[in-house]
């Protein structure tokens, strides 16, 4: 079966469009995500969280336990060094023990892409895609308390995934949540521009959730970087993740930053979970 695409009236209908970000598979002739080989650096931590969470819930008395993706992809991604396809992540965690999945996309080719590329995996029954802004999308999923739920934010910009989507989903659910920490892919980049922007809709504030970004030192980068990440870890403990695991840094095969998975949960056991996946991700496999 191909699950069902619940649309959001944010649902961006655009035709996709072949360009430095987008492309389509020489597989199945769909919309595919172009990456970069470090990837996998993303991938094996998710998926190895997933399968230590599933293992030690699986008969504890949860009603569901739930992988709730945002910004999901179309499913596949092309590795630009290598120009091979990858699955991607909503496709790698398919193949964990959850009993529900939800992923949100905007774009509506991408979305149906992941449908597709979904219909006719054992799993397809539990997974639902919802096609808009992730914030609407929060708002209209049913999750149980009763549920547990992991969720995995994954912007390539920091203006896609402001704060208040952390806050609406401590809200709605019990969640683990990793998220996706653009610091050398968009913030770095983007600091001059950023910087000298204030006020409640400034994308500093809008992501932080908070203006105490301004009093952090400007003229060194790595510096304010650092401050920020600090400050962000703040706010999150603020809404009740008071667990915060080790990050991920994620770098290019030059050992350029590029992003940081960030770990928080409101249980201890959360955090005992993430640093154990480190440490089974940063050692050496045997072959």
């Amino acid at each position: 079966m191909k699950p069902v695409i619940k649309y959001l009236p944010s649902a961006d209908l655009s035709p996709w469009k072949e360009d430095n970000e987008n492309g389509i598979s020489n597989d199945d002739a769909l919309p595919i995500r172009k990456s970069g080989v470090w990837i996998e650096q993303k991938h094996r931590p998710l998926v190895y969280y997933s399968q230590i969470f599933n293992q030690a819930m699986k008969d504890k008395p949860w009603e569901e336990r739930v992988y709730f993706e945002l910004f999901a992809g179309p499913g596949r991604c092309l590795v630009r060094d290598t120009n091979k396809e990858e699955p991607g992540s909503p496709l790698k965690v398919l193949e964990t023990d959850y009993t529900r999945f939800i992923f949100v996309e905007m774009s509506q080719p991408a979305a149906l892409a992941l449908a597709t590329r979904i219909e006719g995996h054992s799993k397809a029954s539990r997974v639902e895609i919802w096609c808009g802004d992730c914030a609407d999308a929060i708002e209209k999923v049913h999750i149980s308390q009763k549920s547990l739920v992991f969720t995995f934010i994954d912007p390539t910009r920091i203006g896609h995934a402001p704060f208040k989507l952390v806050t609406k989903l401590g809200a709605k659910a019990r969640s683990d949540i990793l998220l996706n920490i653009p610091i050398g892919t968009d913030i770095k980049r983007n600091f001059h521009n950023y910087r000298e922007q204030t006020g409640g809709e400034a994308p500093f504030t809008r992501y932080l959730g908070s203006e105490r970004w301004v009093d952090l030192p400007k003229h060194s980068v790595p510096n304010f970087c650092r401050g920020f990440l600090e400050l962000y870890e703040q706010e999150l403990r603020a809404i009740g993740y008071n667990f915060v695991g080790k990050m991920k840094e994620v770098r290019t095969p030059g050992n350029v930053p590029l992003y940081y998975l960030f770990f928080a949960s409101r249980h201890p056991l959360g955090e005992k979970f993430w640093n154990e996946t480190l440490k089974r991700v940063n050692e050496p496999e045997l072959f």
